[in-house]
Order: C-alpha cells, then sequence, then structure tokens
C-alpha cells in the first residue's frame, strides 16, 4: 500500500501546565522546543471554538478550570501562558537550553533561590487574560481543529503504539476540554470521532502469543512482526512511499533510522507498518482489539467499546487467563541480578520455556499464562524465588503498602461515603467534604485535592472513597456525582416548586429537596425519582432528574488508578510523559 507520514508540531494553548521532566525526555530525543513554540500550530478545543471570540467570554471564566489547576504548579510541574512564552522566544529565551539546565523542582518555591531565577519567573506566568485569549482565538479555529474534523469525517481507524494517553488528550484537546467521568460517556465520544475506531498494537503485542516475547519497543516489535510475516507467508509486504516520506523516512524499512526513533512522523510511519503486518497475519484477532487499550505496568486493558444490544459495558477486562497469573518475588541479591539471564537460557536449551515474563518492579516479576507443570520445572531452575499466585501476591502487596513506614494507610475499595463539598479554594487548590460517617470515623472533614474536584462545585453531593495521608487524615479519591432517590411529595405547576422526599438527603440536612420550573411533571406526584442535588445558602436544590436509575457500572477497582494516574492528567490539559507516574502501584490496582 501507499505511505505517507507527516510530523505537526501542535502549539501550546493559551494557559498549560508542563512538566519539565517530560520537556527534557523529549529533547533527549532532538526535538527543538524552540520550533515548537516558534513554528507549532496553534489550536483549540471544538467547546472552544463554537463560542464568540469577544474579551467578555474569556473574563467571564471560560478558562477557569485549566487556570484553577495552573495555580499550584509545583515541583517539577510550571505554568505557562504561550503568548508569553512566544514572546519570551522573541527576547531571546533558549527554550532548549532551559529545560537541558533544569535540575530538581521548577515550582514557584523555587524561582527566588535560583541562578535562573529570572527565565523561570517568565514561564511561571498569571492566569490567563481575556483580551490575549480572544485575539488568539479567532487564528486557532482554523489549522489542526480543521485537519481533526476532516479526519473524522474520513471515517478511517486511527491506530496507536501505546497510545490510551494519546487518544484522550487529542479528545480533550479538540473535542471536549473536561472528558466524561462516565465510562459508557467517555466511550460514546470516542465512537462519535472515531466511528471505525481505534488499533492499539501494543495490546496486541499481548495477546498475540508468537510476538510476546518480542520487546516492546516500537522498532523491534516492527522488526519482530515482519520477520514473522515472511516466515509465514513467504514474502515481504510492498509499500509505496510517497515524496518527502521516502526521502525523510525510507530507511526504516530496512530497520534504520534510530536517530529519528520518537519523532512523530517516523514513529507514525513504524506504526502503520507494523499494523500492516498484524492485520495481514491476523485480521480476526486486530478486529477484536478494536478500543481496546493497552495499560502500562497493569494485568487489565481498558475497553471503550460501546457493547451492542444494550448490554453492560465491561470498562476493563484481563489481558491474560487471570487463573495463569503467577508471580515470582526475587527473595536475594543473587535473584535478583540472575533471575533473567536464567530465564533466557532455559529458554535457549528448551523450547517447552515459551513463556514470557513482565517485571513489576526490580524485586518481582509477573509471569502470565504458565501451566502448572511448566512452572515447576522452572522453579528448579531458580533459585531465591518464592512463586504465588497473583491474587494472593496483590492481597499481601496492598496490606503491606498499607502499612508502609509503619503507618495504617488504606485505600477504602470496598466502601463509598456520600457527603458534600463544603468548600473550595481555586486560589488554595484544596477543600473540604463534609459526611457525617466519615466525621464519626475520623473526627473531621475529608480533605478534597483541586485534581479530584476539577468537575464540580461547593455544595453538590459526591460520592467517594478514602485514602489516608501519612497523618492518617482523610483525603477524597474517585469522586463522583451522588444519585438519590425520593418520593415527589408536592409540586406547584404554575411556580413549577416541587417538594421531593429522601430519607438519605434528609438524615444529611433535615430539609426535602426543592425541584425548580421544568425539572417535574403533573404525572411524576407521588411517584419515585432519582436526582442530583447540590445545597445553596440552606437549600437543597435539585440538579438533575430522570424516572429510572440507569446500573450503576460496577467497574474493577483498577480503574480509580486509571483516573488517577492516566485519565487525571489528560482531562486537566496536563502534558506529561505518560508513563512517568506509573508505578508498581498499578499492579495493586485491579
Amino acid at each position: 500500500g501507499k505511505l505517507s507520514s507527516y510530523s505537526i508540531m501542535m502549539a501550546p494553548e493559551s494557559t498549560f501546565l508542563c512538566d519539565v521532566e517530560a520537556l527534557q525526555f523529549l529533547r533527549r530525543h532532538n526535538i527543538d522546543l524552540n520550533v515548537w513554540v516558534d513554528q507549532g500550530v496553534r489550536y483549540v478545543s471544538q467547546e472552544e471554538a463554537a463560542l464568540p471570540t469577544a474579551p467578555s467570554m474569556c473574563q467571564e471564566g471560560l478558562f477557569e478550570p485549566l487556570v484553577r489547576i495552573c495555580e499550584q504548579a509545583q515541583g517539577t510541574a510550571f505554568k505557562c501562558q504561550a503568548q508569553r512564552l512566544r514572546e519570551a522566544r522573541q527576547a531571546g529565551l533558549d527554550l532548549n537550553a532551559w529545560v537541558e539546565a533544569q535540575q530538581g523542582t521548577v515550582g514557584k518555591e523555587d524561582s527566588s533561590r535560583s541562578e535562573g531565577a529570572d527565565q523561570r519567573r517568565r514561564l511561571d506566568l498569571s492566569p490567563s487574560d481575556g483580551a490575549a485569549l480572544s485575539e488568539d482565538l479567532a487564528c486557532r479555529k482554523a489549522g489542526l481543529p480543521k485537519l481533526w474534523r476532516m479526519l473524522k469525517e474520513a471515517g478511517r481507524p486511527l491506530v496507536v503504539h501505546c497510545g490510551l494517553h494519546d487518544v484522550l488528550f487529542l479528545l480533550a484537546s479538540f473535542e471536549q476540554r473536561v472528558l466524561p467521568r462516565e465510562p459508557a460517556k467517555l466511550a460514546k465520544l470516542l465512537q462519535d470521532c472515531l466511528p471505525s475506531g481505534v488499533y492499539d498494537t501494543a495490546l496486541l503485542h499481548e495477546s498475540l502469543r508468537h510476538l510476546r516475547l518480542s520487546p516492546l519497543r516500537l522498532s523491534d516489535f516492527v522488526r519482530t512482526a515482519r520477520e514473522h510475516h515472511q516466515r509465514k507467508r513467504g514474502t515481504e509486504l510492498q509499500f509505496v512511499l510517497e515524496g518527502l516520506t521516502a526521502q525523510r523516512y525510507g530507511s526504516g524499512l530496512h530497520g534504520q533510522g534510530e536517530e529519528l526513533i520518537h519523532e512523530a512522523g517516523f514513529d507514525s510511519f513504524l506504526t502503520a507498518i507494523l499494523f500492516s503486518h498484524l492485520q495481514d497475519d491476523n485480521p480476526s484477532e486486530v478486529s477484536q482489539s478494536n478500543n481496546r487499550f493497552y495499560i502500562h505496568k497493569s494485568t487489565d486493558y481498558l475497553s471503550l467499546k460501546l457493547p451492542a444490544g444494550g448490554n453492560k459495558m465491561a470498562f476493563s477486562s484481563k489481558v491474560h487467563d487471570g487463573e495463569k497469573l503467577v508471580v515470582a518475588t526475587l527473595c536475594d541479591q543473587d535473584a535478583q541480578e540472575n533471575t533473567r539471564k536464567r530465564i533466557s537460557e532455559a529458554r535457549r536449551q528448551d523450547r517447552e520455556y515459551d513463556f514470557f515474563y513482565r517485571k513489576i518492579d526490580d524485586s518481582c516479576l509477573l509471569i502470565p499464562n504458565c501451566e502448572q507443570a511448566k512452572l515447576v520445572k522452572l522453579a528448579a531452575k531458580l533459585p531465591g524465588v518464592e512463586w504465588k499466585d497473583f491474587y494472593s501476591w496483590q492481597k499481601g502487596a496492598r496490606q503491606q503498602e498499607a502499612y508502609r513506614d509503619g503507618i495504617y494507610r488504606p485505600l477504602e475499595r470496598s466502601r463509598r461515603f456520600v457527603g458534600t463539598i463544603k468548600s473550595f479554594s481555586p486560589q488554595k487548590g484544596y477543600g473540604f467534604i463534609v459526611c457525617q460517617d466519615c466525621f464519626r470515623i475520623y473526627g473531621c472533614d475529608v480533605f478534597l485535592h483541586q485534581l479530584q474536584a476539577a468537575c464540580f462545585q461547593e455544595g453538590q453531593h459526591v460520592s467517594f472513597v478514602i485514602q489516608c495521608n501519612a497523618n492518617g487524615q482523610p483525603q477524597a479519591r474517585d469522586l463522583e456525582e451522588q444519585w438519590f432517590t425520593g418520593v415527589v411529595r408536592t409540586l406547584d405547576v404554575r411556580s413549577g416548586f416541587g417538594r421531593i422526599a429522601c430519607p438519605t438527603t434528609y438524615r444529611m440536612h433535615s430539609v426535602d429537596a426543592i425541584s425548580r420550573n421544568g425539572q417535574l411533571s403533573d404525572d411524576q406526584v407521588g411517584g419515585c425519582i432519582h436526582f442530583t442535588a447540590s445545597l445553596t445558602r440552606g437549600q437543597l436544590l435539585v440538579q438533575q432528574v430522570r424516572r429510572t436509575l440507569e446500573p450503576r457500572q460496577e467497574d474493577d477497582r483498577l480503574t480509580v488508578d486509571l483516573v488517577n494516574q492516566i485519565l487525571g492528567p489528560c482531562r486537566e490539559g496536563v502534558l506529561q510523559h505518560p508513563d512517568r507516574r506509573l508505578t508498581r502501584s498499578v499492579y495493586l490496582g485491579g
């Protein structure tokens, strides 16, 4: 087939939060950040593009959700306004040199104590100015948003490699600044934007048995897939490279071009070649992987595929047979240094050892789909290794994590609490949730961090799980809008005001919930409804109403970690290297 590849630098948004370690990663792979700022194509989301360009729209808090996040930049993160960054470049700032020179934290707390304080202050900027934003808006409606619309209209599938973070970031950048929290709504958004779906070649790497021993690294995976195709078919797939693609990336067809790795155009070029080989050799497996995503350091994959016939959506599922997941704990230094070598040697000596493993951390390996008899033989060759089934290991690791440093700090996975957002300060970046049940247990209100509160407001009722900090104080995680069940007691048709009796909300606030004009109809009086509500000036006001409550998606608890570690940064517009924050804790989640 014909192949054309393009590299397009997307210019940063008007205000964005970035991580210096992510920028350093790009510099190590020869990405010119000065060109990114100077020549990058600017863009807006569909939501932003649909708004008029009047300055008042910006001044009224159009960008408040992102500004709120940016106000607390710290550690290796810093906040920046793109317009002023471009002005700094024109004044002589070398962004490449600045990024390469950074060591440790670059947050506000360091700006007055470092040699580069002047430059750092130029990057650590105040919230967006409405007039400047509106000037940018008109020119940013063209360019990449137009290209995004063309890609959607073409109806072609999107192919990625380890691309969950990228897909979510695309949706957040070009469609909805704040992505839906409900899995079904997120899946619907993905289907509407990309009707032919997304294929993640990294997930196929895990699910295709004959390719699992290949390194996941894109260039290595391409080479393995090409060699397997040639052995199976007796011939190579032929590609016709067009114009500049042949000139720039032609060497990649022959396994060369290492210096181009992580350049967007070259990586997409390799991904296209890889997918072509996988599709030609394994059409059925490729078809089944539609809208399913590989998750780094996890036994699960993420499914954003809408079910047929109204069936329940499975948000996450095991990549491998859950009954054949084994963890090898490397108990001493000799085992940690030599076990991988011994496994490789066992493979070379006996083809029976065709299993593979994944590294959890330096002391633990995950071994999926290994038959018991083979495992017994393997154990005899690996001294200093303790073997457990995955779920036993996971339970013990969770307990060990809960008592880390001698302090008990469990995440209460099985219980969700219900409370009201008592206060929230965008300037300080935190607030508190009042919850009677939590107060009885902990003797205080629940701390709410801004990353958890991005989509919620003061007075709103939420459900959440609790995780204690190092001081044993409760912190809210995995917030969801809380739905209540009640009976419509009265309705004044003329004014539209009604009263809803609900035991749960009455126990919390000692008042009935009040509906306003248009929320209820005559035929609902005396009937059961489901509603959300917020507390405003002592009144419990109904926000949403529905007659029947949709079944709650009982997702695997892995999704809590996904929201906090993957989806959260995408929702808030944080530019981060996708795997930087993912640790062994993801294995503990599901």
